[in-house]
């Protein structure tokens, strides 16, 4: 755990910086509304203003470095992951098909032992998650799964809504203060579906209350990995079609469900254990 444990330092010096930032309904450098409800259609605000994003050098991974200060605009979230349930409203409403329907597979993990296998099943596709003989009947309230990152856009512009950025998603989870998970410091797997809870399948959104977020923004460690808006990688990165997933899932230990830590995946990828929420502007 130590390399998990904050930069005392580092992060008085942070907190230095960011004391009298102000309050969500300042005006901001870009002119944001003041006095914007806190809730909208089922999202939370998440006022304008600094957050301490990254980690440390020394705990972590290198790809958080360096913990710096970002001033982020004040935006809307998805309390929770978008769930079977709204997604098949989509997919009734416009007829859209997944890429994972298009191409007529998907990959399906499963918890052997102290490891994760991954394996190509034909068939599985948002509706069957883990391909023939699965459904989502008695599922609709669990996040939905097997999309890549172009059917969460698809679905993100047909409500309206977009994608977070990283840099949202990280604020949206782990508040002004640098937590290292959403409800604090101290690691407690009873507060996320996480390797850790044994489940090894996403649950129903909300499971989890005492895990949310500064925002009230569930799930935000461990459940499903989430979709982010941005590339992940910078102009050095071998892969640049590669997009930034945010959260952890299910099969990840307590230092993948930090809110700092990061991955990534090819926009066509579509895994059991990967999903997304929206954003929006005010």
């Amino acid at each position: 755990m130590d390399r998990y444990r904050p930069n005392l330092v580092c992060i008085l010096f942070i907190l230095t910086v960011l004391t009298g930032c102000g309050s969500s309904h300042k005006s901001s450098p870009t002119g944001i509304k003041e006095n914007l409800p806190e809730q909208i259609d089922g999202m939370v605000l998440v006022p304008a203003g600094k957050f301490i994003m990254g980690s440390p050098r020394g705990w972590g991974y290198p790809d958080e470095y360096p913990q710096r200060v970002v001033y982020v605009n004040a935006f809307y979230i998805d309390k929770y992951e978008v769930t079977n349930r709204q997604f098949k409203e989509f997919i009734d409403s416009t007829g859209y098909v997944t890429d994972a329907e298009k191409e007529g597979w998907g990959w399906v993990g499963k918890s052997i032992g102290d490891s994760i296998e991954w394996k190509k099943v034909e068939g599985a596709c948002w509706k069957a998650p883990e391909g023939p003989g699965s459904d989502i009947s008695d599922r609709m309230d669990c996040p939905v799964v097997q999309v890549s990152w172009n059917d969460a856009v698809a679905y993100s512009h047909w409500k309206g809504k977009r994608l977070p950025t990283e840099t949202e998603w990280e604020k949206a989870a782990r508040g002004t203060e640098g937590r290292i998970w959403p409800w604090g410091n101290t690691w407690a797997p009873n507060r996320c579906n996480s390797r850790e809870a044994g489940l090894f399948t996403p649950v129903s959104v909300g499971s989890y209350p005492e895990g949310s977020s500064p925002y009230g923004v569930m799930d935000m460690a461990g459940n499903v990995w989430e979709w982010c808006a941005n590339r992940y990688g910078g102009a050095n990165w071998p892969w640049p079609e590669d997009q930034a997933v945010r959260g952890g899932s299910c099969f990840s230990t307590e230092q993948h469900v930090r809110a700092a830590n990061r991955d990534f995946n090819p926009p066509e990828r579509r895994y059991n254990h990967l999903g997304f929420r929206c954003a929006k502007d005010p």
